[in-house]
């Protein structure tokens, strides 16, 4: 460090003590003293050493190694946290004010836009808050309540106004920074924050710079340092022959912690992947999309083969962006980056490192799925594409499986066939080879043999589980036991009673009957909808004011009510069913229930009419609930998985157990259930894709 450059500063401070002549740890260093023992403590803010560091688990190992570490982060997700001491929550860009120097040498203001969430604050209000704790109040002086209202800075009078008590004040911080460069060949002490907030942005230094050809040396001219040819890097070796080159991707920059949350950056590419010349790939009898293993003597990680002319020869290429997931670090580059540095600028060496790449093979597996819905449907259809050795079982109550129920008031009415409504059929199961168990549940799982036992008393073994079990239809309580036409819509026998009881005439549009539609939510309407074009009376009563009020704005609630009502379908809000009519009279008080479909078996009286609570008494010749549906949980939490509402699951699906996962209605992620039929085949659909515990 340069002597007259120390003695500089320390005179702008008035400085007590001189600035040390030691220079101090690169960042790597830092890690390697932190494993040596030389650095105690470390404090880290606005980056994450956990993916960007090379050799990252000696990064790993260092900070389990360090007596006290801080961690200041606006994020939840970096893995630094889970050995941090002490978590300084810090405010993000939009949250407070500053200025910001682009690659033009451009200087803007940057605006506060939102106050910060619970206890964060700005760096800068971090770190002068811990200054005043250890006694410099004096030295940082830059929140308002410890400043005068005029504060002097480099001959300048800064009047301060309108701040609010204990904040950092950065037009003080700015001004220190600017002063500081007075003289020097950077000189912006002339810039304030009301000529930046007035002109927007301002460009230290000529428009373009030394076109003089005058450069910052002694003599003016510039100096070209010239380097020896010889290679430096890691030699590859017969063991590990390729080149290893860090990469970044188009929608990702640095480590995730922020833009990992952006669904839509997400989409261009959504795993690490790995680009491999077609002549490396055949010698090493590698398919695109494969899962391979890239290794050297510093670790491992694995990633999906993209075979490309892109990449040279001899050369792989892999984004530097992920970290651990899901505890693994296995989709981690710099556990394999080797951790050379330059001489002079001390950065690491990302660019060259000698490795290897294997196809990862595997045992035969077999996989077990318990459900026959759109969660199974979706897994098999995506992963019989990727690997078609694997045992596939399946395990359905049902003895129709796989089939779009969220289509079957179209089948009640007829417009649509039961062969439409398949997603898999027969011919199916043959071609991609699976196993489906048709009308047998499974009774419980035993997680420490892998193994379950299904309603038989049979014993299955499993190498993975998938749990899809869906949801049931919640059943108003009290349904009078003695009284049938009462119908919940979740099922093909659901619907196929529906029809028995309402007569075979009805598809000849024919019919004189009538039906209540309890629940105006989506199926509820879609069921009114269907039951309206077979010529049936229809009538919806609907226990709160508007039509699927979680969906929709009130707007739309009322547009939806008009295209109903000009149906000819009877809407009744504000109410419910509180009486039965068959062959006796039963007063009833109703609320949503998880109850089984067993309540729903066949009654000795028929279903005549209804009376609400409002009084009004409905003629009808059968009932369909729509009243919200419950996941089907209860295998999972007997087998001592953590529920909540739902199944709770991590990114790729994983419960808490590592060998099973949910799919569908049942998963809960970071709070929120799936719910919709589409969406669950969606979801287990990317899950087969991208992970690669089932390959």
């Amino acid at each position: 460090m340069n002597q007259d450059d120390r003695k500089e500063v320390e005179a702008f401070w008035n400085s007590p003590v001189k600035i040390s002549p030691k220079n101090g740890l690169t960042a790597t260093e830092m890690f390697e003293a932190l494993n040596d023992g030389r650095l105690k403590a470390i404090w880290i803010m606005c980056t994450n050493p956990l993916v960007s560091l090379p050799d990252v688990r000696i990064a790993e190992a260092a900070l389990k190694n360090a007596k006290f570490v801080v961690v200041q982060e606006i994020s939840s997700k970096p893995e630094t946290l889970q050995y941090a001491d002490v978590i300084l929550p810090a405010a993000t860009w939009t949250e407070k004010e500053g200025t910001m120097t682009n690659a033009e040498r451009r200087i803007s203001y940057l605006h506060k836009i939102t106050d910060a969430p619970g206890e964060a604050l700005p760096d800068a209000e971090i770190i002068t808050r811990f200054a005043h704790k250890m006694g410099f109040e004096k030295q940082f002086d830059y929140l308002v309540d410890s400043c005068q209202l005029t504060v002097d800075r480099n001959d300048k009078q800064l009047s301060i106004a309108n701040c609010q008590p204990s904040t950092v004040n950065c037009q003080l911080i700015f001004a220190e920074h600017a002063a500081l460069t007075k003289g020097t060949n950077i000189d912006i002490s002339d810039v304030t924050y009301d000529i930046l907030k007035t002109q927007g942005t301002v460009q230290w230094g000529n428009k373009r710079l030394f076109e003089d050809k005058k450069f910052y040396t002694p003599n003016q001219k510039a100096q070209i340092h010239g380097c020896d040819g010889e290679n430096k890097s890691e030699k590859p070796t017969p063991g590990h022959p390729l080149i290893l080159t860090t990469v970044r991707i188009r929608d990702q920059w640095h480590t995730m912690s922020r833009s990992g949350k952006v669904n839509k950056l997400n989409q261009h590419i959504s795993e690490p992947l790995l680009e491999i010349n077609p002549f490396d790939a055949k010698f090493r009898v590698i398919k695109d999309d494969e899962m391979v293993e890239i290794s050297n003597a510093r670790g491992n990680m694995r990633a999906r083969a993209k075979i490309t002319e892109d990449i040279k020869r001899g050369v792989i290429a892999l984004p530097m962006h992920w970290g651990k997931r899901n505890g693994s670090d296995l989709s981690r580059v710099n556990n394999i980056t080797n951790n050379l540095v330059d001489a002079r600028s001390k950065e690491p060496d990302f660019k060259f490192s000698a490795v290897e790449v294997t196809k990862i093979s595997q045992t035969k597996k077999k996989i077990i799925i318990v459900g026959a819905g759109a969660a199974g449907c979706g897994f098999i259809n995506t992963y019989r594409g990727l690997n078609e050795e694997n045992e596939i079982h399946v395990f359905s109550r049902e003895i129709y499986p796989f089939y779009n129920r969220v289509m079957l008031p179209d089948y009640v009415s007829g417009t649509q066939t039961w062969e439409q409504l398949q997603k898999l059929t027969e011919k199916d199961f043959y071609e991609k080879n699976i196993t489906v168990h048709k009308g047998l549940g499974v009774k419980s799982i035993n997680r420490e043999t892998k193994s379950l036992i299904d309603e038989k008393g049979g014993q299955h073994s499993y190498d993975t589980l998938i749990l899809g079990m869906g949801s049931r239809a919640n059943i108003l309580r009290d349904i009078p036991q003695h009284i049938s036409g009462i119908f919940t819509m979740r099922s093909r026998h659901d619907a196929d009673n529906l029809l028995k009881t309402l007569g075979r005439d009805v598809a000849c549009n024919v019919s004189t009957k009538s039906v209540v539609v309890i629940g105006g939510g989506l199926l509820g309407l879609e069921m009114a909808a269907s039951l309206n074009e077979m010529g049936l009376k229809v009538t919806i009563v609907q226990r709160i004011s508007r039509f699927m009020d979680r969906q929709l704005d009130p707007l739309a609630s009322q547009l939806l009510h008009e295209e109903i009502v000009e149906r000819g379908i009877d809407v009744y809000y504000n109410d419910f069913v509180q009486t039965y009519f068959g062959s006796e009279p039963l007063a009833l008080s109703h609320e949503p229930s998880s109850n089984s479909q067993e309540k729903l078996k066949a009654r000795s009286s028929k279903l005549k009419a209804v009376r609400l609570s409002s009084g009004r008494k409905i003629d009808c010749d059968a009932i369909v609930m729509a009243v919200g549906t419950t996941p089907n949980v209860e295998l999972a939490r007997e087998a001592g998985l953590k529920c909540n509402r739902g199944v709770i699951v991590n990114d790729f699906l994983q419960t808490s157990d590592p060998n099973i996962f949910a799919m569908g209605e049942i998963a809960e992620w970071r709070g929120q259930m799936w719910g919709i039929t589409v969406g669950a085949e969606d979801q287990a659909g990317v899950a087969a894709a991208r992970c690669p515990w089932v390959k």
